[in-house]
C-alpha cells in the first residue's frame, strides 16, 4: 500500500478566500499551476482552477481585479489524509471527477495537494485510470463525419 504522502506535492500555493480573481489568475501564471486551494483562518473552504477563472468570471463579465476568488470558487472540496493510500485517492478522484485533490491532515490543515500529474510520475495505472472515469469520453463517431465537421470550420485536413 502507497500512502497519498509519498506522492502528493508538499509545497501548495494557497490563495485567501477575499483575494481578487486576478490575483488568482497572476499566482496560476506565475507558478505554472492550474489550481489554487481557497483559504480561510488557514482551512481550505474551496479550490479555484483556470477553468473556473474562464467559465464563471471572464465569460460573466465579472470584474478580475475587484470581485473576490470566493464568488467563482469550487465550494464542494473533497479531501483526503495524508495516510489514505493511492487506490482510496485515485477512487475518489475518479467518482467525482476530479483532477486535483486537497490533502489534509487530522486537524483539517492542508498539508499537500495530490494531483494526477502527480499520479502519472509514479502511479501510471491509478492515473491512467482516474482520467478515464472524470473525462467523459464522447461517442465515437464515423470518421467522415469527423472531417465533414473539421472542414465546415475551417481546419485543413491532414492527408
Amino acid at each position: 500500500m502507497v500512502e497519498i504522502s509519498k506522492l502528493m506535492t508538499k509545497d501548495v500555493v494557497t490563495i485567501p478566500s477575499s483575494a481578487s480573481i486576478e490575483e488568482a489568475a497572476t499566482i496560476m501564471r506565475d507558478e505554472n499551476i492550474g489550481a489554487l486551494p481557497v483559504t480561510y483562518r488557514d482551512r481550505v473552504v474551496g479550490i479555484v482552477t483556470d477553468r473556473d477563472i474562464v467559465l464563471r468570471s471572464v465569460a460573466e463579465f465579472r470584474t478580475l481585479s475587484t470581485d473576490p476568488v470566493s464568488k467563482i470558487m469550487t465550494r464542494d472540496v473533497r479531501s483526503c489524509l495524508p495516510t489514505d493510500d493511492i487506490e482510496t485517492a485515485v477512487a475518489l478522484m475518479a467518482r467525482c471527477q476530479i483532477r486535483r485533490l486537497p490533502v489534509e491532515n487530522r486537524d483539517g490543515t492542508l498539508c499537500g495537494i495530490l494531483s494526477l500529474s502527480d499520479l502519472s510520475q509514479q502511479y501510471e495505472d491509478g492515473a491512467s485510470f482516474a482520467l478515464s472515469e472524470i473525462c467523459n469520453p464522447l461517442e465515437m463517431v464515423a470518421a467522415s463525419d469527423f472531417i465533414a465537421v473539421e472542414s465546415r470550420a475551417g481546419i485543413s485536413q491532414a492527408a
